[in-house]
């Protein structure tokens, strides 16, 4: 069970980082990268992600903390420090903290749609601008759904990013309701800007 649970996590956690899809030869500006870059190291930015989990009956819940700060800027890449804590069914594990690279360009097709594993048929479902709340604030943000489908795992997530904040994401919601039944919420809950 454990083990799926971080699966599951590792794959939520990943895709607002990940840089997605087949490789392709066109290179562009990464705005992940740019969103960063406005930036000086200690920057910092956490959310707080909680994941139902529904799997023979039982449901489990899972709080996860993720903090990501700023450590190194060059004009290649941006270096992350990453920190994740995890709380499932009262029981706390911290990851050990890692370093995660964010490139300054990327495959053009990254910047279209999120990363997904081969074999997996994405859909856009639907995309807009919207204003909302998140930790007390108003951002205008725009929001992207997608449908991903494998033989393996279906999904339903939507993800709302800005400019004004590193990292882009606010708000993410996911929908898994194959191989079993997972519902998250993620939303940024804290971020320290350093000019």
């Amino acid at each position: 069970m454990k083990a799926i649970v971080w699966a599951v996590l590792v794959l939520l956690l990943a895709a607002p980082l990940a840089l997605g899809g087949e490789a392709d030869t066109e290179k562009v500006d990464n705005p992940q990268y740019k969103s960063w870059a406005a930036y000086k190291p200690g920057t910092m930015v956490k959310q707080q992600m909680t994941s139902k989990m529904t799997m023979g009956g039982q449901e489990t819940e899972t709080k996860t903390t993720m903090t990501s700060t700023l450590k190194k800027l060059t004009a290649e890449k941006a270096v992350l420090a990453i920190v994740v804590e995890v709380n499932v069914g009262g029981k706390k594990m911290t990851q050990p903290a890692r370093e995660q690279e964010v490139p300054a360009k990327v495959d053009k097709k990254a910047t279209t749609q999120p990363a997904a594993p081969a074999g997996t048929k994405m859909t856009k479902k639907g995309e807009g601008d919207e204003e909302i709340t998140v930790g007390g604030k108003k951002y205008k943000t725009h929001w992207v759904e997608w449908h991903m489908v494998s033989d393996r795992a279906e999904m339903t997530s939507k993800t709302w990013t800005t400019d004004a904040v590193p990292g882009q994401m606010v708000k993410m919601t996911s929908d898994m309701t194959k191989p079993m039944a997972v519902k998250t919420t993620s939303e940024m809950v804290e971020l320290k800007l350093v000019k």
